[in-house]
């Protein structure tokens, strides 16, 4: 019996890079992850003096390449796999993580002139510096009565693209007249991957929707629009995002020589079919200007077929939205499904079958997460995070010993009251600028408590989440919210944090085996890209269920305990009475 075709899945997360190789079957052959050098650069640039303000975060380019070819190889040594079976590779990103670069590809912040100014370094998602620019951009989209906020809840967001691009254009003008390119960092190493030059750039239709402005019918917003927001924002829209616009899944190319070398895909001196094709797919679609919105490529938005990487060649996905890849990762493909991918921060992700506005929706993009449906983008800024930030408080390196004493107590942690917009609040309200708070607090209080209280308030946010988009937060016409899927790192660390979504949301909650679902959701593309004669799907929805899907008597499903429904009635309008105060 011939071998089963592999692809590998890269997951580029906030502090690491994890690797993962699943074959058309699902089964998972091996996995690494291999942390950033240089983490979250959140204190001086590395390698210098330079001392950053409190809202910056920052990435060094050079730890992604570098983190993903020591966690594919050590994935491939685990695995024991001959690499000639991966037939095809997929990324997803944090999102929006962007920088600006030449157009070879080679970053600002690697040039000498630039290394010690902090607006040339990728700016990683959680960078919350570019207030002003967000309020400015907000503004002009609500006096000119921007059809494009429909899509986002009315808000522009704090940690979106444009917001980062102009801050760089208004407080660093050097920066922003040398960059050539500005794009997310997803795309950027897709583009290392398959090379090419910056007009074939391959940009991915996720992250542009979700977090730039951007649909399949009108493409970017005007330039109208940017022109009103500052000219020279509407100047390097028209002239510095060059690149075609390709859906999750769509080939982008063929893995280059050098990548697949890195990445333990080759060796040295190999020039073998298997790796040395075309840069770019006859398919792709090349030379599509990404500002234009127009001439798409014809299987954009649809249960397309790919068709490239068809006579050999490992085929390269477009990039995805980290959270966004969780919903192939944990096989679901149909719509009424709520994905909860729960790590650093959290994004729950929906697919409808019809647009409805959302108030405070991240996104609602035509294709954006699958063919052919609608996909809703929610979350919140803090959650693993923020209990990092507890764990660090009050001085423990772990919450072991804190959680059956938490469990405990009663439902409501006996008054103690958690608001957890610790790195501000994304939906409902997207403000990035709001703070958290407990209350509550007596000289009878203990770590315990706080820890609970944590958790619940956490748990609070995602009902509220749940309320806006079913429409019971405003007894208005929502969306069906039929099951919750948790998947990520958290719901296996921390069992529970889970149970107190169960019980808050009275609902059952499902948590997929995988500890790593965005990775393998990337996975699932990258097979997908390899297109059907190498994979054998014909569609994501296919190559998601093959891969990804657990069975019905295999499901870990985590029950509320009904004891608890009253208390965390009353908790939950305690909740909401508490944001709408620190809201203002």
């Amino acid at each position: 019996m011939d071998a089963l075709p592999v692809a590998l899945g890269l997951d580029f997360g906030t502090e690491s890079v994890r690797a993962v190789l699943i074959d058309r079957a699902g089964g998972e052959l091996g996995a690494r992850v291999c942390p950033f050098r240089h983490g979250q650069i959140t204190q001086t640039l590395p390698g210098s003096e330079v001392r950053l303000p409190a809202e910056y975060a920052l990435q060094c380019p050079g730890d992604w390449l570098e983190s993903a070819g020591e966690a594919s190889r050590k994935a491939i040594t685990a695995s024991g796999i001959d690499p000639s079976r991966v037939v095809g590779v997929g990324v997803d990103f944090t999102s929006c993580t962007m920088l600006p670069c030449r157009r070879d590809a080679t970053p600002l912040c690697e040039w000498d002139e630039f290394a010690d100014v902090p607006l040339a370094w990728p700016k990683l998602w959680k960078h919350h510096a570019a207030v002003r620019q967000t309020d400015l951009m907000n503004a002009v989209a609500r006096r000119r009565g921007e059809s494009f906020l429909d899509r986002y809840g009315g808000t522009i967001g704090l940690e979106w693209f444009f917001p980062k691009m102009l801050e760089t254009i208004q407080c660093e003008p050097a920066v922003a007249d040398a960059a050539e390119v500005w794009l997310e960092a997803g795309d950027w190493v897709v583009w290392r991957l398959v090379g090419g030059p910056a007009e074939t750039l391959p940009r991915s239709t996720c992250q542009a929707g979700y977090k730039a402005l951007w649909s399949p019918e009108s493409g970017y917003a005007s330039g109208e629009y940017f022109e009103a927001v500052d000219p020279r924002l509407a100047e390097a829209v028209r002239h510095k995002m060059p690149g075609r616009m390709l859906s999750p899944g769509q080939n982008a190319g063929t893995l280059c020589d050098a990548m697949a070398e890195r990445l333990g895909l080759r060796s040295p001196g190999d020039r073998s079919p298997a790796t040395s094709g075309a840069n770019l797919s006859a398919t792709s679609g090349a030379n599509l200007s990404a500002t234009s919105g127009a001439n798409l490529p014809a299987t954009f938005g649809a249960n397309f077929s790919a068709t490239s990487g068809a006579s050999g060649g490992i085929a390269v996905s477009a990039a995805t939205i980290d959270a966004h890849a969780g919903v192939p990762g944990v096989g679901q493909a149909g719509p009424g499904t709520l994905v909860m991918v729960m790590g650093t921060s959290s994004c729950h992700m929906l697919n409808a079958t019809e647009f409805k506005p959302v108030p405070g929706v991240a996104g609602v993009v035509r294709g954006g997460i699958l063919p052919g449906l609608y996909g809703y983008e929610t979350g919140q800024a803090a959650v693993g995070d923020a209990f990092a930030w507890l764990l660090t408080l009050l001085g423990r390196e772990s919450f072991d010993d804190l959680a059956e004493a938490a469990m405990r107590l009663p439902a409501g942690a006996d008054g103690v009251l958690c608001l957890d917009w610790m790195n501000g609040c994304r939906t409902p309200l997207m403000d990035g600028g709001l703070s958290g708070a407990f209350t509550g607090l007596t000289l009878a209080t203990t770590p315990a408590h706080l820890y609970r209280a944590m958790m619940e308030g956490s748990a609070m946010g995602v009902r509220w989440i749940v309320d806006v988009m079913t429409g019971a937060a405003s007894d208005a016409s929502g969306l069906p919210v039929d099951r919750l899927v948790a998947t990520g790192g958290l719901p296996h660390h921390n069992p529970s944090l889970v149970q107190i979504y169960a019980d808050v949301l009275q609902m059952d909650i499902e948590i997929h085996p995988s500890k790593h679902g965005p990775a393998v959701g990337a996975a699932v593309l990258g097979m997908f890209a390899a297109g059907p004669r190498r994979s054998g799907f014909e569609t994501i929805a296919e190559a998601a269920t093959a891969m990804a899907a657990v069975r019905a008597d295999a499901k870990q499903i985590v029950h509320p305990d009904r004891q608890n429904a009253a208390a965390y009635d009353d908790l939950y309008d305690r909740y909401r009475s508490l944001a709408t105060f620190a809201a203002g």
